[in-house]
């Protein structure tokens, strides 16, 4: 009697613990596939296989233009520009206002946080200070590609916007303006930035008069 209740006792035990066994598996597999679920593992794909997904943005995006009939011609475009880029395909937009030109025609936009140009390509708008705006084409922007050289499209930025009514069109208002800085040294006026304001620059005015900008 007492060898059948020592079998018996054996055989529960054995039986309770291949059952709490077959808990623990099923409990520890279920949490896996969870944690995989989680973050993001394939549990088919080959365990020698890594799948990093990353967006690397840039910080920096430069340009270059030429504000045109300058004197000395090289080395000397420098100026003050504002700076729009719009979404070729669904118009959203960012302005750029102050944007340094150094004497080279590069300046530097700044893309923080709140900016996220990698969507789409891009059209740039670009005007000079005492210049027209200025349209060019539409261009990509990423970490691989961050100068866009605007030159290439052989515009250059057009003088003679100088009136305080900055309606991006030169008129009558921008010439009496011109006329009254004559002989003096004033940088909205000296469109051909030779330190002065002379017939030079009025017959800068005078070839673009009646033009609006872009």
């Amino acid at each position: 009697m007492k060898n059948i209740l020592s079998y018996k006792t054996i055989l529960i035990s054995t039986y309770a613990l291949c059952m709490g066994l077959v808990v623990y598996v099923f409990t520890a597999t279920i949490s896996i596939i969870q944690e995989q679920n989680i973050l993001g593992i394939d549990i088919n794909a080959d365990s020698n296989t890594v799948n990093i997904n990353a967006y690397i943005k840039t910080s920096l995006l430069r340009f270059r233009v030429f504000p045109e009939k300058r004197i000395p011609r090289i080395n000397n475009w420098h100026t003050i520009s504002s700076v729009v880029l719009r979404n070729c395909t669904n118009n959203k937009t960012y302005t750029f206002n102050n944007v340094p030109i150094d004497d080279q025609g590069y300046g530097e936009l700044t893309i923080d946080e709140t900016i996220v140009v990698y969507d789409g390509p891009y059209r740039w708008y670009v005007k000079g200070y005492s210049h027209l705006n200025r349209k060019y084409n539409c261009y990509a922007m990423d970490i691989a590609k961050n100068f866009v050289d605007l030159t290439k499209e052989g515009k250059e930025l057009l003088a003679g916007e100088v009136s305080v009514i900055d309606d991006n069109y030169i008129n009558a208002l921008d010439m009496s303006v011109l006329v009254n800085k004559m002989f003096v040294n004033d940088y909205s006026t000296d469109l051909n930035q030779d330190t002065k304001v002379n017939s030079l620059d009025f017959s800068n005015q005078i070839f673009n008069i009646y033009l609006f900008g872009d």
